[in-house]
């Protein structure tokens, strides 16, 4: 599966393209077959690409919108690319040049946080709307990609596996004890909660 990262700073700090390259080059291994790396005024997106379907060939993380008000990285399939097409008013002959985040980038665009219902597939997204101001992270219901967060005062990272995250030196490596020792007495999982201090899994 390919892999997604990103920086969120809440306080306005630029996202350092320092940081992002660290996670990058940690995810690598998730992503042999293609690279890129995204920083706006205060947040980045990063993706690594590990090809799978023909749609995933067509791929050019992160991907910037027309008028390049949103950017996005994905990670994931759409399996209904036929009805998203018609609903979407998409001709034909331009589906066949399209990935699958394109699909989810003009979702998104008609039908703004609501396109998660409109998508069928296998996947988790992050998305910068410069024009809201806010930045859109979903994952499918039943998903089989994971995505990890960190917050911190004034920021937020996150990304498809805790050495994404581990890159950045300023995360603490650190086990969380209680949720080691439910899962030896097999205690029922706190929705979110891993078994590193300070990350939070994406339901």
């Amino acid at each position: 599966m390919s892999a997604i990262f990103g920086l969120v700073h809440l306080d306005g700090r630029p996202a350092a393209e320092r940081d992002l390259d660290l996670m990058g080059i940690a995810l690598a291994p998730h992503g042999p077959d293609g690279n890129g790396v995204w920083t706006g005024e205060h947040v980045g997106l990063g993706q690594r690409l590990m090809c799978f379907t023909p749609e995933d060939r067509l791929e050019l993380q992160p991907l910037i919108g027309a008028e390049g008000h949103h950017v996005l990285v994905a990670d994931g399939r759409i399996d209904n690319r036929p009805e998203l097409m018609h609903e979407l008013g998409i001709a034909p002959p331009e589906v066949n040049r399209m990935p699958d985040s394109e699909f989810i980038l003009r979702s998104y665009q008609k039908w703004g946080s609501n396109c998660c219902s409109r998508l069928i597939g296998d996947f988790v997204f992050a998305l910068s709307d410069s024009l809201e101001g806010h930045v859109l992270i979903a994952r499918a219901p039943m998903s089989t990609r994971s995505l990890y967060y960190h917050t911190a005062p004034g920021t937020f990272a996150f990304a498809s596996a805790p050495k994404g995250l581990f890159a950045l030196p300023w995360i603490p490596r650190e086990f969380d004890q209680q949720r080691l020792a439910d899962y030896l007495v097999w205690a029922p999982r706190e929705p979110g909660r891993t078994f590193f201090a300070g990350l939070s899994e994406l339901g």
